[in-house]
């Protein structure tokens, strides 16, 4: 059986350009690699990604099932069609497959606090963006501070903190964990210049989560309740 995939936006063109389809099922967005929906599944996508491509115009809806979303105008800045290819077939051995930028960077820097804060809001973000993606994956367990709101719209609310550019490398460098070669190819920049644009993504990512409203309201709430509770005599 096809592993399914978490689609990232990058991603996700890719097979739309190619022919793909945006189905909902099961309360989610099923990916398929072209028309064909009994057999060619390959993945799922947050509604916060197929919101943003609605809203930068690059979706349009299938003639005979208007519910069914179809790439349309999908040149994006950033994502050039030079940039994003056809999937190769097969995978690279263990042998020679290249370490990812997100370990290059946060095995290089020094001390350990920031590298633990970083890989801490790392795992963090690819545990909602799957549970944004898989219908499955919402009902795993989640603290009162991301069941204030549904993971979806986390998604959204974390990309309009730290920018649509900024989330983009992110999904990247920690959902499709790209090399700093490939991450090089995708950003039309030196490989030289990845590192540091990465530990900024990274670095507005561990903030966002540390300062998010959602966070700090949902316990800031939990501890007001119960510091009253706590506080006040037994009301009968």
């Amino acid at each position: 059986m096809t592993r399914l995939r978490d689609m990232t936006e990058r991603r996700l063109i890719n097979v739309l350009r190619h022919g793909g389809l945006i189905v909902p099922m099961q309360g989610g967005q099923a990916v398929y690699r072209g028309r064909d929906t009994r057999t060619q599944r390959i993945g799922w996508v947050s509604p916060h990604i197929v919101t943003r491509l609605k809203q930068q115009g690059c979706l349009t809806a299938h003639l005979d099932f208007p519910e069914r979303l179809m790439g349309a105008g999908l040149d994006l800045p950033g994502l050039e069609g030079a940039h994003v290819r056809r999937p190769r077939q097969g995978r690279a051995t263990a042998l020679h497959r290249r370490e990812s930028l997100f370990a290059e960077v946060t095995k290089t820097l020094p001390g350990s606090a920031l590298p633990v804060r970083l890989r801490a809001a790392a795992g963090r973000f690819r545990d909602d963006f799957a549970r944004a993606a898989r219908p499955g994956a919402r009902q795993l367990k989640a603290g009162p501070a991301r069941a204030v709101t549904g993971p979806a719209a986390q998604m959204a609310l974390l990309e309009s903190e730290i920018g649509t550019p900024a989330m983009r490398d992110l999904e990247d460098m920690l959902i499709d964990r790209v090399s700093r070669c490939v991450a090089a190819e995708h950003w039309q920049i030196s490989q030289q210049a990845t590192g540091p644009r990465a530990l900024s993504a990274l670095k507005n990512l561990a903030e966002a989560y540390d300062l998010s409203p959602i966070q700090e309201s949902a316990a800031a709430a939990s501890e007001r309740i119960r510091s009253s509770i706590e506080a006040r005599p037994f009301e009968r």
